[in-house]
């Protein structure tokens, strides 16, 4: 390699005596009890298995500790029928697959299909994330956001700004960068370590190639290792790509703009929704107006936790709200209901979606959520065309105050102090490998 000839030389300039550097070692892979509430109809050692991927933190230091990535494979009934098992690879970043897995009402409903394939089905806590040895959490800054709620900090009585609550969780989580340095190098923690864990998992496990299916964040991570270990590829699926040359910061206000059009459009063009929602851009930008002058404040139920969080909705609160409604599809077919019932003060529907954001922190690892973030896309983007695109939708625009989908993380990435990724990380992936993209509507 390019590394040893330059050691080579070095050592013939000084006298030294040649020493190779030290190849890394091979990964392993150790079997451990699920560290997760088993998803019904599960049993441990029958139709799946649990351990550890043992890995290189940084592979390109050959001193390097390892880290250990938590992993979970569920076996079709009667044993895979073919050598290709299915790896699914959650969005985010730093969503835990595992933990969402002993949640789920219906594990069989959302991921049988692929177990009914005849095919071994793979969960993985990406690196840094969830179950994972180290996992990058940043508890304070989940204490802090869910504190906000209600647009307060504790018990102080005066409502902050979307302004200044940025500026406390940027604060936060400077904070966590700090605690986090002291237990993991958070440079390794980006989506082409995750790629190249990917092959050291295929090669530990024994197979021969791996059929990749992600989702938003996975989706990128596919890519990467379609581009980087094409010959270890199947297949992939990319439901909800997000592609490495996209900025999804600055594509977002017109993202968003673009998917409320689609929800107009459809209401306007079915009779019935026409009838019961006439105006419906109208009302929502009356609605929204009509907020900031006077928040409402509910209540909501933390399932995990078993307690009531207050949170006040301003006009920027309910476009945040709507935003994430437009990720599930029977919100989606609410929206209009929603937009008026909020028009009258009334957001029984809409809760939901919040209660999910209370759930959100979870299932996310915040610290592996920056980490990426900041090494992967902030150093390919600039604040000044966020802002730029942010102006051109006007109503939109109090949003994004103190939203990770903002000024937050151009605020934040220079004190995490994580250095750009490389440019191929941003050019668009050719390969032969079968792919499968599915987007939708209102992506």
């Amino acid at each position: 390699s390019h590394a040893t000839v330059a050691f080579v030389v070095a050592a013939l300039l000084t006298g030294l005596p040649f020493t190779p550097p030290a190849a890394a070692a091979a990964p392993t892979f150790e079997s451990a009890p699920c560290p997760f509430v088993l998803p019904r109809g599960q049993v441990e050692g029958e139709t799946m298995d649990c351990g550890y991927l043992v890995v290189p933190e940084d592979r390109s230091d050959p001193d390097s500790g390892t880290i250990r990535i938590a992993t979970a494979v569920f076996h079709p009934p009667g044993g895979a029928r073919h050598p290709d098992p299915v790896v699914y690879l959650e969005g985010g970043p730093g969503g835990s697959p595992l933990k969402l897995a002993g949640t789920l009402r219906d594990f069989e409903r959302y991921y049988g299909p692929f177990v009914d394939s005849g095919r071994d089905l793979i969960l993985i806590d990406q690196r840094g994330v969830g179950f994972s040895q180290p996992a990058l959490e940043c508890p304070a800054f989940s204490e802090v956001y869910l504190d906000l709620f209600d647009g307060r900090v504790g018990d102080d009585a005066e409502r902050l700004s979307g302004d200044q609550m940025r500026a406390l969780k940027v604060d936060v989580l400077a904070e966590c960068a700090e605690d986090l340095r002291a237990v993991a190098a958070l440079d390794s923690y980006t989506t082409a370590e995750i790629a190249a864990d990917l092959e050291d998992l295929r090669s530990a496990l024994g197979y021969e190639r791996l059929n990749l299916w992600g989702t938003s964040y996975g989706t990128w991570v596919a890519l990467d290792a379609i581009r980087d270990h094409p010959d270890s590829i199947r297949s992939a699926i990319l439901d909800a790509p997000l592609t490495p040359e996209a900025d999804p910061y600055v594509d977002a206000p017109s993202s968003f703009a673009r998917a409320l059009d689609e929800v107009f459009s459809a209401c306007a063009d079915d009779p019935a929704c026409a009838q019961a929602y006439p105006e419906l851009r109208a009302v929502l930008a009356t609605t929204v107006e009509q907020l900031d002058a006077l928040p409402a404040t509910v209540e909501i139920l933390d399932p995990i936790r078993g307690e009531r969080v207050l949170m006040s909705i301003d006009g920027a609160t309910f476009l945040e709200l709507v935003f994430r409604a437009l990720y599930q599809a029977p919100m989606r077919a609410a929206l209009p209901q929603i937009i008026y019932a909020a028009s009258d003060g009334v957001f029984d529907t809409i809760l939901t979606v919040a209660q999910l954001d209370v759930l959100r922190q979870d299932f996310r690892s915040w610290g592996m959520y920056f980490s990426v973030l900041c090494h992967d896309e902030i150093p390919f983007s600039s604040l000044d065309a966020f802002e730029a695109a942010v102006a051109e939708h006007p109503g939109l625009e109090g949003m994004y105050a103190d939203f990770e989908i903002g000024p937050l993380p151009f605020e934040l990435c220079p004190r995490w102090d994580a250095r750009a990724a490389s440019s191929v990380e941003r050019e668009p992936v050719e390969s032969d490998v079968p792919v499968l993209l599915t987007t939708g509507q209102y992506d």
